[in-house]
């Protein structure tokens, strides 16, 4: 498999392939691919981009008849979006969200131990369940 592209592989890669058709003035599928290379655009144009790779990876885009780029630079844009969205995701520090002090308060405190457990539910044990 090649190298992965850089960012601005992509950016020519997009121009090269893609914006004849999806530029502002013809917009194909509301899509202006030509608006998003920006600096920050594969973060904040995430789902577009996704898209993008869907297309390009199942043979939707270019669309039939149209000429079509070299398999290895397609797979090459679409590896390296990819691997831009698995940063972008490991970036992402998780959320435990926040609990009140009144919410801490109605919760009511779990058994410290099985045992503790067993007492709370009154466990008998039986001829059926020897323990």
């Amino acid at each position: 498999m090649p190298l992965a592209a850089e960012a601005p592989d992509v950016f020519a890669f997009v121009e090269k392939s893609c914006v004849a058709c999806h530029n502002a003035k013809v917009k194909s599928g509301d899509v202006d691919l030509k608006a998003l290379e920006t600096a920050k655009t594969f973060e904040e144009n995430r789902e577009t981009w996704e898209k993008l790779v869907e297309k390009l990876k199942t043979g939707k885009m270019p669309p039939p008849g149209s000429p079509q780029p070299p398999a290895a630079v397609t797979t090459a844009v679409t590896g390296w979006l990819q691997s831009e969205f698995a940063r972008q995701d490991r970036m992402v520090k998780p959320d435990a969200g926040h609990v009140s002090a009144a919410a801490r308060l109605r919760l009511k405190p779990r058994p410290a131990s099985l045992g503790d457990l067993k007492a709370r539910l009154k466990v008998t044990r039986s001829a059926k369940y020897p323990g």
